[in-house]
């Protein structure tokens, strides 16, 4: 929601960022901000499970040390 801060705060109408299946679920944070502020994360719901996905049919890969993978898969020069 945009909001201003000079001369006074105030709130703006909210405007929709982001439109499509997303995955969401009461009482847990489905998205998130970058520190830098400039992206969202957001988990986007499979084509199989936009309609009406089953119960435990999510899935998420988990790769760790995938920098030192890319490292040996493209070297810097």
């Amino acid at each position: 929601m945009p909001v201003k801060t000079d001369p006074a705060f105030s709130v703006e109408t909210p405007k929709t960022l982001f439109r499509g299946a997303y995955v969401s679920d009461s009482g847990m944070m489905q998205w998130d901000i970058s520190a830098d502020g400039k992206r969202f994360l957001m988990m986007k719901a499979a084509a199989s499970e936009t309609k009406a996905p089953a119960a435990g049919s999510r899935r998420i890969n988990v790769v760790l040390n995938w920098l030192e993978e890319l490292k040996q898969r493209v070297p810097v020069k």
